[in-house]
């Protein structure tokens, strides 16, 4: 087994401060978390994956544009495609996405659905850029 954290960002991801990947992976450690993810609210979401909360706040999962309901699209908070996973949980969660989506595409994202249902922690953070 692999023990420690990691940290993915997508190639597009924009320009993004050091201080903030150093906070994400800090509060990630801190808490231990076993996926931080940090997004964004932004006024124009169109394009971007959208962050779905329980009543709570939590975050459930993530749902890709082309895969959001019409209400869906009016959330503003948006995954910014940058995380830091526990990667013993990444290892364990990676295997088990499924090409359940519009694309037919196996999507990363799906991991925060399946690490949100077996109700291990998972955290966000607000974007700074």
């Amino acid at each position: 087994m692999k023990y420690g954290k990691v940290v993915i960002l997508y190639g597009d991801v924009p320009i993004i401060r050091e201080e903030t990947i150093r906070e994400l992976v800090e509060k990630s450690i801190e808490k231990n978390e076993k996926a931080t993810i940090l997004t964004s609210r932004i006024k124009n979401p169109t394009g971007y994956g959208r962050i779905i909360r329980n009543k709570d706040g939590k975050i459930l999962k993530i749902i890709e544009e082309k895969d959001l309901e019409e209400k869906q699209r009016r959330i503003n908070e948006i995954n910014t495609g940058i995380y830091c996973f526990d990667i013993q949980t990444l290892m364990e969660t990676i295997e088990e996405i499924k090409p359940n989506n519009n694309q037919k595409e196996y999507y990363l994202t799906d991991v925060i659905g399946i690490i949100s249902e077996r109700r291990r922690n998972s955290i966000r953070i607000s974007g700074k850029r």
